[in-house]
């Protein structure tokens, strides 16, 4: 497909006007309809329309017109082979995700179609734009990461153009920690009574401070807390109940039995292994009886 360097040539006083000819004719019909000519022994399509609104061509009419069957024409002086054809570029990235989202502007160059989104991934993608399409896009960090600076936020495409960020920085993972309300409420008719879990957290924060959360109680059930932890470093729970009729254990949701406090009295501690992702441990205590 494509527009000819030849033109029909309309002069009116001192106005010259061209009607462009296209080699196919989705080239030139975007405005309603087309006319048949021959241009240097070749088969070419100008563009027509009944121009009586912008859908229709009235921004690209001349005094000129033609009846096809049965329907009044004019000439126009644009098909839709007008708008030069770019790259829109959505960059790779990892640990992160861009959404770009852009508006292609339509054959006739006199609006948009309809919005499309797209993710970035971990290979750059490309897409074929019309130009003066719009687009916006926006940037969100895995966890455990701070997401990198856009190229830029938004645009209107002119030329070839890239989206594009910085890398995304390691900051942190967070650290899960709950009691399920079993733990908390005994069902066995031995003991009907309610204990409590107190327990602290000792940690690196994202920033490479140590942080020691003091001491935290859980004593409804299905209680959370959460800490943001470095990549990489380890935390320490130290925990207890408030029952000696209770050993306390501690479990990684996704992993299973990690190992069980030492003590009740005074609170042991138990150190997981090295934080690589969120992680959430879980406290699950066993009776030892009839105290």
């Amino acid at each position: 497909m494509s527009k000819l360097t030849k033109t029909l040539t309309v002069k009116k006083g001192s106005t010259t006007q061209n009607i462009p000819f296209y080699t196919t004719i989705n080239e030139a019909n975007q405005y309603g309809d087309y006319g048949t000519a021959i241009v240097n022994g070749v088969t070419a399509y100008y563009p027509l329309g009944a121009a009586d609104n912008a859908n229709t061509g009235s921004s690209h009419k001349i005094d000129i017109g033609c009846i096809k069957n049965g329907k009044n024409l004019y000439f126009l002086t644009k098909g839709n082979g007008e708008l030069p054809l770019y790259n829109l570029v959505l960059s790779a990235t990892s640990n992160q995700t861009i959404t770009l989202k852009y508006k292609n502007r339509n054959y006739k160059d006199t609006g948009y179609e309809s919005e499309v989104t797209k993710t970035s991934t971990s290979s750059a993608q490309t897409f074929s734009v019309r130009k003066d399409t719009t687009w916006t896009a926006s940037i969100a960090a895995s966890s455990g990461y701070t997401a990198g600076k856009l190229s830029t936020s938004s645009g209107t495409v002119t030329s070839n153009t890239t989206v594009s960020a910085g890398a995304a920085t390691l900051s942190g993972f967070t650290v899960t920690i709950k009691s399920g309300k079993k733990v908390l409420y005994e069902e066995s008719e031995f003991f009907n009574g309610v204990r409590y879990i107190y327990f602290s957290v000792l940690y690196t924060n994202a920033s490479g401070s140590i942080v020691n959360t003091g001491e935290l109680k859980h004593t409804t059930g299905n209680e959370v807390n959460t800490f943001i932890v470095k990549p990489n470093t380890k935390v320490t729970i130290t925990a207890r109940t408030n029952s000696s009729s209770y050993h306390l254990y501690l479990y990684d949701e996704n992993d299973g039995f990690i190992d069980s406090f030492p003590d009740q009295y005074p609170p042991g501690s138990i150190t997981p292994a090295t934080i690589k992702k969120n992680t959430t441990f879980e406290f699950k205590a066993s009776y030892l009886g009839d105290h």
